[in-house]
């Protein structure tokens, strides 16, 4: 499935309902092992608590 980028309105449903929003600035790379994050390729993963 490709991502809606282009659907406004599903995009905006989404933000609506959405219980968590996590958005990628500028430094994020930086920002993400302060909160505890584990990098992966390509992407920053949250560890589960055991």
């Amino acid at each position: 499935m490709k991502r809606p980028y282009g659907d406004l309105r599903r995009i905006q449903h989404m933000i609506d309902n959405a219980d968590v929003l996590i958005t990628a600035w500028s430094g994020a790379v930086e920002f993400y092992p302060k909160l505890r994050f584990n990098k992966a390729d390509k992407a920053f993963v949250i560890p589960r608590k055991q």
